[in-house]
């Protein structure tokens, strides 16, 4: 007995210096910022640790369908609904879905193609629909989405060094961003708009002072559009690809609200390309992003990184192992690319397997899900319980009718989550969150 009380006394005080860390106990409400960190209603500072998925931009054929929701992506073999991969992406750890989409999913003739009959309840809505769909489910996990304006069009024409094409206007891009920021204006869980993705400085400048080219002065155009309308959102703007946001601390994005501009960039090793020790490479991610962070000018938003398909996994680790630390230390918020299978023309290393809802075992991958944590859940929804079958033991998470340390494993992954999967992730009094009363539980029963 004393051996009990002695343990929950520990554990306690073990969960309170947990729960001292404002990124545990921060999220909610709608986000400002605060020098460069983002903060949530609260004041309390916010870091993002997100993943990208969303509707499928890179393909014609399968562009009305959502990653991983179509039997094209499984050789044949029914894919998992959405619901499935959204719970998957927050059992990984996630907080955030940089959600993304191409101008032509928001015409009225974008109607989604449940291939595989695994999604009956989307078969037929036109994809804005859909998008709905995912951000209210994401919601009831607690997850935030950033719309990510990826392409112009479906398929890889879609993308564009400039913002804009003859096809879709800039005037075009800010009808539909004004549309959207209209739609979603009331639901905290939405947490921003990702401008455009990737304009590349060998078309845009960057502060030139030429309206057709300067992504400068467009971001602030679109940007305070959205405000405009919805002043609640951040405006994330991205760098331009080949020279990130070098230029950024000279030529400031100006907005109508100061405290709604996060500036973004996607980091891959191609970006030290021929540098080889983690001192280089800090030192060109300092130069082209990390000092807006440094010397507090802006917060700023890794929207995708990932280490290249090609290297060796020993290479994968020291990259991402070097580039995880750099996030930690300057409290950035970073999501990864992506939450996406690739089987050919892959660039990147994937995260997951083909059936979009295991990870890869690849160690490297304990980099990204070592950084993850929950954010305060803004949902009225209460997920359903499910409830513990009665001749299962208290505290045995993985059903193997032992309480031991396997057990004590599930419980802290989850810890300080909310959950609709009871026991079986750690919630072993089924109220819906996983806390010190769960411990209390594995611990009586484990002795």
């Amino acid at each position: 007995m004393l051996k009990k009380i002695f343990l929950i006394f520990i554990v306690f005080i073990f969960l309170f210096l947990i729960n001292s860390s404002v990124t545990l106990a921060s999220g909610k409400g709608f986000w400002s910022t605060q020098g460069n960190k983002i903060v949530d209603q609260n004041g309390k500072e916010v870091i993002i640790r997100g993943v990208n998925w969303g509707l499928e931009v890179y393909s014609e054929k399968n562009g009305f369908n959502l990653y991983g929701t179509n039997k094209n992506y499984h050789e044949g073999n029914p894919g998992p609904t959405y619901k499935e991969i959204l719970n998957r992406i927050k059992n990984f750890g996630f907080n955030t879905i940089r959600f993304t989409y191409s101008n032509d999913h928001l015409k009225p003739d974008c109607v989604y193609k449940d291939g595989d009959g695994k999604n009956p309840e989307l078969n037929k809505l036109t994809c804005l629909e859909v998008i709905d769909k995912a951000i209210e489910y994401a919601g009831v996990l607690g997850l935030r989405i950033i719309l990510d304006r990826h392409r112009t069009s479906l398929g890889l024409s879609g993308e564009n060094a400039l913002w804009y094409t003859s096809e879709v206007s800039e005037g075009k891009m800010i009808d539909d961003w004004k549309m959207l920021a209209k739609r979603y204006k009331n639901n905290p869980n939405i947490i921003g708009a990702d401008l455009a993705n990737e304009p590349n400085y060998h078309r845009s400048c960057w502060g030139c002072g030429n309206p057709s080219v300067d992504w400068r002065s467009a971001a602030e155009r679109i940007g305070n559009a959205i405000l405009s309308v919805n002043p609640n959102w951040l405006i994330f703007v991205e760098g331009l690809v080949g020279e990130e946001l070098v230029d950024a601390g000279n030529y400031p994005v100006r907005l109508s609200r100061g405290n709604k501009l996060v500036y973004s960039v996607h980091i891959y090793p191609g970006v030290t390309h021929g540098l080889t020790t983690p001192e280089e490479w800090i030192t060109v991610w300092d130069q082209k992003f990390g000092y807006l962070v440094k010397n507090n000018i802006a917060p700023v938003l890794v929207g995708e990184y990932a280490p290249d398909y090609a290297m060796s996994d020993s290479s994968k680790e020291k990259w991402l192992g070097s580039f995880v630390n750099y996030l930690k230390e300057k409290n950035i918020s970073a999501t990864y690319w992506s939450w996406r299978f690739e089987t050919s023309g892959n660039y990147v290393a994937n995260l997951i397997k083909q059936d979009y809802l295991n990870v890869n075992s690849n160690r490297w991958i304990s980099y990204v899900k070592g950084i993850n944590f929950p954010l305060e859940n803004n949902s009225v929804s209460t997920p359903t319980v499910t409830p513990t079958n009665s001749n299962t033991k208290k505290g045995d998470a993985n059903g193997d009718g032992q309480v031991d340390g396997l057990d004590y494993v599930v419980w802290l992954n989850h810890y300080s989550q909310n959950t609709n999967k009871g026991a079986g992730e750690g919630d072993f009094n089924g109220d819906g969150q996983v806390d010190g009363l769960d411990y209390v539980i594995w611990v009586n029963n484990a002795l």
